[in-house]
């Protein structure tokens, strides 16, 4: 039987756009019940299309690259993993919107 992840503590940060399907976010869930809020260098999964980012420092999110997915460790690599597939699988997700809806980003951001 596969051990299921508690995702367990949430934590409101400044508004961020998620770099692949623009979708606007507020908060930053943890993996356990000591993860600390989010800093830059914190790793994000995008709860729309599943796009693993990572905060810089203006708490921004940038898509992750190949080699900073593979310094995960190799049980966080594999929670990763199995969450990107299933949210894809339940949402049908894969295809990115070409602009966002509020493309300028005005009223969204106030």
């Amino acid at each position: 039987m596969k051990k299921k992840v508690r995702i367990v503590k949430s934590h409101r940060v400044a508004k961020h756009r998620c770099p692949i399907c623009f979708t606007i976010a507020d908060a930053a869930t943890g993996m356990n019940e000591s993860a600390d809020p989010p800093r830059p260098g914190s790793y994000s999964i995008c709860c729309q299309c599943g796009a693993i980012n990572i905060f810089e420092t203006d708490m921004s999110l940038r898509v992750a690259t190949q080699a900073e997915i593979d310094l995960l460790p190799s049980e966080s690599r594999k929670i990763v993993e199995q969450y990107v597939a299933n949210l894809k699988k339940q949402k049908n997700v894969g295809q990115a919107k070409t602009q966002p809806d509020d493309w300028l980003g005005q009223s969204r951001f106030r």
